[in-house]
């Protein structure tokens, strides 16, 4: 075989060169006529979804924006098409919250679509968790594949919760999530109390969450689903993460809501102390007092009621280590992380309460 010369070996790579800058060239270009032709399509009840789903950290207010911006446009239009296709990254508390959004607008008839991600791992997260299914939308991609995908749970239901549906050891189980570093050897002890807290959870959505008009979203009646559990295991940093969500109107106007009917019911003379401590307090003012477990917020005036966030939903953060606690209710953040809580205004406000608890299996 001939050896090719310097000269000659340098005009083949000019070549070479050339052809693939005219077919990047020529690329671009259609892709920019794609691009026209769907600004011109683009209706005014598209929504485009941020590169990142997610509740805290930077730029987080672009999710509390968008998922507002869906509720305007089917209030105003009665239908909405989501644009996610630079979606680049799904966090569970905010993928969760928007699923839980978008079911409560399935239930008042609102017309759905959906432009999927690009990104083939947030497309698997999305069929994964039924989130397409709202749309009446399919995806060939094999969710198995993605290892972090397949151990999201996502379950619902409309009324209160017996403690097999959601027990902590079998959701870890069905997560593949190592227990052999559970708190005390036999995991009985710290099932019992995680358990414990999620029914309280479930229980307060119920008898709480929705005694009122909800405020910036779609109410839910009562055939409506009212509540929705998460929870999911990272391999990577081995946590095993469960979040309870409600469409209800908070915490803070609960406490003030059930203080009302209770004056109404039994004319308490407590209503008015109560009214003294909640005057002038913020969102997460109210949620740390009610985690102080304070017996002055008990409007039955009985010593053992009014104490389920203190005793039951942060005991196990208080007792184990290696589980953290967050709250998120309207525009409150409540969270115990390694025994130190923070508390702080959000952004915006999540119209809604997200319990989360973190447990570390590493």
């Amino acid at each position: 075989m001939r050896k090719l010369t310097q000269k000659q070996r340098l005009y083949l790579l000019y070549k070479a060169k050339k052809a693939h800058k005219k077919k990047v060239q020529k690329n671009r270009e259609k892709r920019c006529v794609h691009q026209a032709r769907f600004n011109d399509t683009q209706q005014a009840y598209d929504v485009w979804c941020p590169v990142e789903i997610k509740l805290l950290g930077k730029h987080a207010y672009e999710t509390f924006d968008f998922i507002q911006s869906i509720k305007d446009t089917a209030n105003k239009y009665g239908r909405v098409r989501l644009l996610m296709q630079r979606v680049r990254r799904i966090n569970a508390d905010g993928m969760v919250l928007l699923l839980a959004e978008i079911t409560a607008l399935k239930h008042h008839n609102i017309k759905l679509r959906i432009i999927q991600p690009k990104a083939i791992k947030e497309r698997a997260v999305l069929k994964h968790t039924g989130f397409l299914e709202l749309f009446g939308a399919t995806c060939k991609v094999d969710t198995s594949n993605f290892d972090s995908v397949s151990r999201w749970l996502v379950k619902s239901g409309k009324g209160k919760v017996n403690g097999e549906e959601l027990d902590i050891t079998h959701l870890m189980q069905q997560s593949h999530a190592q227990q052999s570093n559970l708190p005390d050897l036999s995991g009985k002890t710290f099932s019992f109390k995680m358990n414990n807290g999620i029914i309280e959870a479930i229980s307060n959505t119920m008898s709480h969450a929705y005694v009122g008009e909800r405020q910036g979203g779609f109410s839910l009646s009562e055939n409506h689903t009212k509540w929705w559990a998460f929870s999911c295991y990272n391999h990577a940093d081995k946590t095993f993460t469960l979040l309870t969500v409600d469409l209800g109107i908070g915490m803070a106007r609960s406490t003030d809501e059930v203080y009302e009917e209770y004056r109404k019911a039994h004319g308490l003379t407590l209503w008015a102390s109560a009214k003294q401590i909640l005057r002038g307090k913020k969102d997460h003012d109210i949620i740390q007092i009610l985690a102080e477990g304070s017996k002055k917020l008990s409007c039955t005036e009985l010593p053992h009621r009014g104490l389920g966030l203190e005793t039951n939903i942060l005991k196990p953060a208080k007792e184990f280590d290696n589980v953290d606690v967050a709250i998120y209710s309207n525009r409150g953040y409540y969270s115990r992380f390694n025994t130190e809580t923070e508390t702080k205004e959000l952004p915006r406000a999540v119209n809604g309460t997200i319990i989360a608890w973190i447990i570390r299996l590493g």
